[in-house]
């Protein structure tokens, strides 16, 4: 897993799939999703899992249109394909990606 901020924004020039996490330290649900996010990430060896802190990055925050965290956004060769808001489980997020892949 990685972690871009506003300086090292290029997700939307990569081929293949990206799904990020936008979070936020003082955010009770962002960490609760972390483990979550962190463990089907090792599920999907293929796809690039990325974090983004809000306070840190708000020049991502506002072109992806993030109103809340965390927000997991969901890229496939440079498109957004889908983006969702909430803490979620597991087996939801397995499936979200399992879709677009």
């Amino acid at each position: 897993m990685e972690i871009i901020n506003d300086n090292n924004f290029d997700v939307l020039k990569k081929t293949g799939i990206s799904v990020i996490d936008f979070s936020a330290t003082w955010c009770q649900p962002c960490q609760s999703y972390t483990p979550i996010f962190e463990n089907v990430s090792t599920e999907f060896p293929e796809i690039k899992f990325l974090k983004v802190d809000v306070d840190q990055s708000p020049k991502m925050t506002s072109f992806f249109k993030v109103r809340s965290v965390p927000t997991t956004v969901i890229i496939r060769n440079g498109e957004i394909m889908d983006d969702f808001s909430g803490l979620m489980g597991k087996n939801i997020l397995k499936e979200k990606i399992e879709r677009i892949r």
